[in-house]
């Protein structure tokens, strides 16, 4: 039954994409012939509909030899950047930037002062995720892809390490700092226990992150990792 809803779920989302950029394109086709014809506010008006309509032919309206004469109108230019956001969502939207601060080249150090390791987060993808490459001091790695999720309102991190290391964990910022919470998982032991890590933007430039994990038999949270960012020298 549930594989039947999702399916009913699925075709009724995708026809409703199919037709939004049916009526998209349909506005983007009448833009070309006004254009064609010298009628350029026409042209305008009806790209400026096809974009809030959500059309995605970003290549197109930059090729299509119909719209040289716009070229250089502000208004041309703000819809190409209306259709670069259909298509490239993450680049400007709300929340996708709300982790850039961990954004960098790293030297990771902790609290008594001794190197970690070194950590390298890079936006990719257009903006939609963070990608994280960790090498700690004994040469041991890891890597997560961290990434704000629409649909639940929420960012995302999943952790996976050589050690069989999971991490998966979700939240936002709270008070300015980015705040993820749920479980982590050991593959050599089958333990699993709850999870969570604070990342904070210091006055002076570093980060620092904190994670804890749920002792259920205490019910207490105890330090798992605490790491001072400070930028790496290119």
């Amino acid at each position: 039954m549930k594989s039947l809803l999702f399916l009913a779920s699925w075709l009724v989302l995708s026809l409703n994409i199919a037709f939004a950029q049916d009526s998209a394109t349909e506005l983007y086709q009448a833009a070309k012939s006004h254009a064609a014809a010298g009628e350029l506010e026409a042209a305008l008006d009806a790209l400026e509909q096809a974009a809030a309509s959500g059309f995605r032919g970003l290549p197109r309206l930059r090729a299509d030899s119909e719209f040289d004469a716009l070229r250089e109108n502000d208004r041309f230019a703000r819809v190409l950047l209306s259709v670069r956001r259909n298509v490239f969502p993450c680049e400007e939207g709300a929340h996708y930037g709300d982790f850039d601060f961990w954004v960098g080249n790293w030297d990771v150090f902790s609290s008594d002062g001794n190197k970690a390791g070194t950590n390298r987060i890079t936006t990719v993808e257009n903006g939609c995720v963070l990608q994280e490459l960790w090498t700690g001091a004994s040469g041991i790695t890891g890597r997560s892809l961290n990434f704000y999720d629409p649909n639940k309102d929420k960012w995302r991190q999943h952790w996976v390490s050589p050690t069989g290391t999971l991490i998966d964990i979700e939240g936002g910022l709270v008070d300015g700092s980015m705040v993820l919470a749920g479980s982590i998982f050991y593959t050599g032991t089958g333990q699993e226990a709850n999870f969570r890590g604070t990342w904070t933007l210091l006055d002076d430039g570093r980060v620092r992150q904190f994670f804890e994990q749920h002792d259920a038999d205490g019910d207490a949270w105890n330090p798992w990792f605490e790491g001072f960012y400070v930028r790496a020298e290119d």
